[in-house]
């Protein structure tokens, strides 16, 4: 797309120190005074996304992120409010995850006040503006997981699907063509009315922030209404993944994942999940990489990858590669999952331990850093400072990650999805091989 939106959003996990105030309404306020910095980051975070959403609803929040760019009551169109926040300097961006939708900026020290007036213009008089043009845009980006016969074709959603089944975090952020054509005005402002509340908000500021980008915040943000929070509807303990997924469709590669449902951000383990996940995938040096491409040539591209949650996770190994190699490419990422708590060595864990600090290290000089690090805080329940997540870094120790290995790659938490040119043959030996975990 043309502007500065996207469907997914990088979910945050942790947080430096900094100050913190509960505003009038609910809304949660966070800064961080950095003295060498010479601008402002800047995020207003939303307790909702898809997860929250009930079927008939399905992409509102993300339709409602789109509408959200259409224009307020001071700037009553698409340009005007775009012309207003770029002249400032910055770009107005938002994303919406499965359970967050945050509106974010980087400004200069002198327009941070009237950056954050602009973004509670969004969130208190938003004039919902050409609805109908915004619908084909959110459709032609559904469209795109799709083929030409409407058949959804992203493995990262339908390992979503296998993993999580008929819960909101098996389904697209985005909705379907269906649910979002029967999206009306009504059902976006009622999404706005109940949602965009102070109870909801956590605003996050760092850098060159002065006394009155904080009065400006206190002042517009804090004057939204107070609503009450979202409720986060949990996973159910019996949920299990649907074992193996095969689509076929045109095209020259295989898409393929080998995922499992695992423990979220709010478990104790989580430190050492993270930990072993660059241990698979951290580097050309690490496991995926190197066993699938330069020791075996399987595939072109090959990676590992987490999808955090507060509750759950999806732990994936993935590749492309060649409808031939499809079978020895899925035992292989199969090898790599079900042998990661095995012969973990010194020097693996001292490798990724050191990019681990050199990245805390980059961080601390980063107001755009700090505010995920303190929006991270508040979304997902942990406290900890950059020093404090250092600290766990250097405590980490192979127990910690044969146990955690021992938690995620279960037989009974596994799905296996491939996409692509499969054919008969390919299917029915990535059958066997699921049905042989």
């Amino acid at each position: 797309m043309s502007r500065a939106r996207s469907t997914l959003a990088p979910r945050r996990t942790v947080a430096p120190s900094g100050k913190r105030e509960v505003l009038d309404n609910g809304a949660v306020l966070t800064s961080l005074r950095m003295p060498r910095a010479r601008h402002v980051a800047i995020a207003v975070a939303v307790r909702v996304g898809s997860r929250h959403e009930p079927a008939r609803l399905g992409g509102v929040s993300h339709f409602l992120e789109h509408m959200l760019f259409r224009g307020t009551r001071e700037h009553p169109s698409a340009h005007a409010q775009n012309f207003a926040f770029e002249s400032l300097g910055g770009t107005l961006d938002a994303a919406t995850s499965a359970e967050t939708t945050v509106f974010s900026t980087t400004v200069p020290p002198k327009a941070a006040a009237e950056a954050i007036a602009l973004i509670a213009e969004m969130f208190r008089d938003p004039v919902m503006a050409q609805l109908e043009l915004e619908r084909n845009v959110v459709r032609e980006e559904i469209l795109d997981s799709l083929d030409e016969e409407d058949q959804l074709v992203d493995a990262d959603e339908l390992t979503a699907r296998a993993l999580f089944g008929d819960h909101p975090l098996g389904q697209s952020i985005g909705g379907t063509v269906a649910s979002l054509g029967a999206l009306r005005e009504e059902d976006l402002r009622a999404w706005h009315r109940t949602h965009y509340v102070g109870e909801n908000l956590v605003i996050s500021v760092a850098g060159a922030i002065t006394r009155e980008m904080l009065e400006a915040c206190r002042d517009t943000l804090g004057a939204i209404p107070r609503g009450t929070r979202t409720p986060t509807n949990p996973v159910r303990a019996t949920t299990s993944a649907k074992r193996a997924t095969f689509v076929e469709t045109t095209g020259s590669q295989v898409d393929l994942r080998v995922a499992f449902l695992a423990p979220g951000v709010r478990d104790p383990d989580w430190p050492a999940i993270t930990m072993l996940s660059r241990i698979l995938d951290d580097g050309m040096s690490a496991r995926v990489f190197r066993t699938m491409i330069e020791d075996r040539g399987l595939a072109y591209e090959a990676f590992g990858d987490v999808d955090p949650y507060l509750d759950v996770s999806a732990f994936s190994l993935g590749a492309a590669c060649r409808p031939e190699n499809a079978p020895e490419a899925t035992r292989t990422l199969l090898e790599l999952a079900t042998k990661a708590s095995e012969d973990i060595t010194d020097g693996e864990l001292a490798r990724v331990r050191t990019r681990t600090l050199f990245e805390i290290d980059l961080a601390q000089h980063s107001p755009e850093a700090h505010v995920d690090l303190m929006l991270g805080r508040e979304l997902d329940g942990q406290s900890s400072s950059l020093r404090d997540l250092a600290k766990r870094a250097r405590a980490i120790r192979i127990p910690h990650l044969v146990a955690a290995a021992e938690r995620v790659f279960r037989p009974e938490a596994l799905a296996i999805v491939a996409v692509g040119p499969l054919g008969t043959k390919t299917k029915r030996k990535l059958g066997e091989i699921a049905r042989s975990v």
